[in-house]
Formats: C-alpha cells, structure tokens, sequence
C-alpha cells in the first residue's frame, strides 16, 4: 500500500495504515449507528392508528345494549397532517341504517387517541399497553412523553 525504503518507513506505513483503517471502521460504525435511528423513528401507519382507534370504540361500547358490529372510516383528507382522523360508524343489526358512534384522532408520533366530541385523550390501560407497544416501535419512547412538543398535542379541531 505505502512504498517502503528503510525500516523507519515501514514503522510510519504501518501506522499510516492502522489510522485509515481505525478511520474507515469509525464511519461505517457511525453510519450504521444513525441508519438503525431513522429506522426506529417512525410515525404510527395508518393500520396501527385504526388498531387503536378500534380498542377506544370497543371500550366505549362495552356498554352498549345490543352491541352491534362497527366500521371505521377514514377521513380523505386530514384536517391535521400530525393526526390520522376516523369516523367509526355502527352498523346495528335491530334497525335499518347505521349510527356515528363518534370521531377520533391519533397523534401520529406519540399514539395518543382523542376523542372529537370532547376534546380528550382517551386512556384506559389496555389501549396503554397497545400505545407502548407503538410507541417503542416508533422510537417515541415506552410511555407518553410529559415533555416537548408532541406531548397531549391537541389536534386543530379541538
């Protein structure tokens, strides 16, 4: 790689090609390092926004006699480019038609959940558990962030 005429040469070439190779193993470390983070940090997709928004409903349902199938809907275009928003509609089988069961939003970089009609975050401990399972998939972090700007960011509707 490097010529060598004298012992002293050698010495230098040797070091000259520890350095570039210690270099080279730096930046390949380094670059798999940041591709592993923009891997992690992610936004929710759209199919783990409706799993949560599915829990919400199912949740506040439960109650609900007779309790009747449901669909979701998604809105075609977001009023909020930092939420997905659903309509979840249900489809009840003792009468003709369906019924709006209510509007949601999902924040999607902390996997909050709000609740249109009141303007809250809905919280339960299941739809938690989901939450943090998406949130350490996203690289959010494995709980709501108390801090910053995403936290219990409101959507513009609200």
């Amino acid at each position: 790689m490097f010529p060598v005429v004298s012992r002293g040469d050698v010495d230098v070439s040797i070091k000259a090609s520890l350095s570039v190779a210690c270099l080279c193993s730096l930046l390949v470390a380094n670059s798999a390092a940041d591709t592993a983070t923009r891997r992690q940090a992610r936004e929710l997709t759209i199919t783990e926004a409706a799993t949560l928004v599915r829990l919400a409903v199912e949740k506040q349902i439960e109650n609900v006699n007779p309790k009747g199938p449901f669909t979701l809907d998604r809105s075609p275009r977001e009023p909020d480019e930092r939420f997905f928003s659903f309509q979840a509609i249900g489809v009840w089988t003792q009468e003709p038609g369906s019924a709006v069961i209510g509007s949601y939003s999902v924040n999607r970089k902390t996997a909050d959940v709000w609740d249109m009609s009141s303007c809250e975050v809905i919280e339960f401990p299941k739809l938690f558990e989901v939450q943090t399972k998406y949130r350490i998939r996203i690289g959010s972090g494995k709980e709501q962030p108390s801090k910053g700007p995403n936290s219990y960011a409101k959507p513009s509707l609200c």
